[in-house]
């Protein structure tokens, strides 16, 4: 009894095994490509909100050491803080010359800065989000000085990041 094999075709086993190892060498490489790409969009999210926020970290530090007061802007009122730390996303900035006086807010998607003897508005970012959590200065008196820190939400590709900085400590003369 010679069995004699057939050596020119593939068997159906053959074949199965081979589109399963293929399958998951696709599954595999669909993965990597979508995890590379959500890792490359994160990295261009984060790389903007650090630019953007060293420009207004340099921009209000220059602004604010010149400042005799800082205050949170609450229904058009100039309110200064007291001892203890306050949220705001308005915020002015007063100068010894009332010409001087600029300010910072935070609406919508927008941080702009307002110098209010002309009403020249200069938009620093339009790419902020609005969500639970937005974009805000958080001013904490101490004596003369105050620390300011910004956290600023970013919305890009249906996702929101957020990045907080602190700005550092800026004197302003009758802060109190």
């Amino acid at each position: 009894m010679n069995l004699k094999k057939n050596k020119n075709g593939v068997t159906l086993v053959e074949v199965l095994v081979t589109g399963m190892i293929g399958a998951v060498v696709a599954a595999a490489t669909v993965t990597f490509v979508n995890i590379s790409g959500r890792s490359t969009d994160e990295m261009a999210a984060l790389q903007v909100m650090q630019q953007e926020s060293s420009m207004i970290n340099e921009l209000f530090l220059r602004k604010v050491r010149g400042g005799q007061s800082i205050c949170n802007m609450e229904s058009g009122m100039c309110v200064k803080p007291d001892s203890t730390a306050v949220g705001s996303s308005y915020i002015r900035i007063s100068y010894p010359n009332p010409n001087d006086n600029i300010e910072f807010k935070i609406a919508n998607t927008m941080l702009t800065m307002i110098t209010l003897s002309t009403g020249k508005t200069q938009n620093l970012s339009t790419r902020l989000c609005t969500t639970e959590n937005p974009s805000a200065f958080l001013i904490q008196p101490f004596g003369e000085s105050v620390q300011l820190t910004l956290t600023l939400e970013y919305a890009r590709k249906n996702k929101n990041y957020t990045y907080t900085t602190t700005i550092g400590s800026a004197r302003c003369k009758n802060i109190l």
